[in-house]
């Protein structure tokens, strides 16, 4: 018989958002190996700039004794945008180790790869509670989401990506450009370029179905 003699190692560090609320609250890391769930000690493992680390064999629907275990950690501080460093040391009591004993090595901080996707997380309008949206020159309507973002989507990319509720027609809510100047562009409300802002500007196309500002909901469904 083969005896393993050979260490397991961290294949990727990747950031989670569980709760999908713009937050970061986990980080997902893949060994090269399964690993015995017994052996993760949370506090072996620090994600900097939070507190809070903890580990439990069942997040995220995880299977026990996989090459997949989630250290997740205090929500509402790291956005989705973040890439916060990971280390593991020894605590010399238990260990990780893989299924025939052998200990995870000791790895300095090392930045994660950011797996967490941007969140809507509030809808603001120039147009008062009641009225409708993009019949007048001017009026804007602020998609704030939880990082920068990477760029303007199209206005038929956008479209397809929300679904409008709550009373609304869904389907042609938004102007598109017509003759005018793009009525999309990116804007800057908690950190840069985080926000999609759609301006209805001289001679852009009406959309057909208009929203109602207080009333109508919004969601991203893409």
């Amino acid at each position: 018989w083969v005896i393993d003699l050979v260490s397991p190692t961290i294949s990727s560090r990747e950031t989670q958002d569980l709760d999908n609320d713009g937050y970061i609250d986990a980080v997902k890391i893949t060994f090269n190996e399964s690993v015995l769930d017994s052996s993760i000690q949370a506090g072996d493992f620090d994600v900097s700039g939070v507190t809070g680390e903890a580990f439990s064999g069942t997040t995220n629907s995880d299977t026990a004794d996989n090459n997949v275990i989630y250290i997740t950690f205090t929500d509402g501080v790291h956005n989705t945008g973040a890439t916060p460093t990971l280390a593991y040391t020894q605590s010399g009591a238990t260990d990780a180790t893989d299924m025939a004993g052998n200990l995870l090595a000791n790895s300095g901080a090392t930045a994660t790869t950011d797996k967490a996707k941007p969140v809507l997380l509030s809808v603001t309008s120039t147009v008062a509670s009641g009225g409708d949206l993009f019949n007048v020159v001017g009026e804007q309507m602020d998609l704030v989401f939880s990082e920068t973002l990477s760029g303007v989507p199209s206005e038929a990319n956008l479209e397809a990506a929300l679904a409008f509720a709550s009373g609304a027609t869904d389907g042609d809510n938004l102007p598109s450009t017509g003759s005018g100047s793009n009525p999309l562009a990116l804007a800057t409300t908690t950190v840069t370029n985080d926000t999609i802002r759609i301006t209805f500007n001289t001679n852009n196309t009406v959309n057909a179905n208009l929203l109602t500002v207080g009333t109508h909901t919004i969601q991203v469904t893409t």
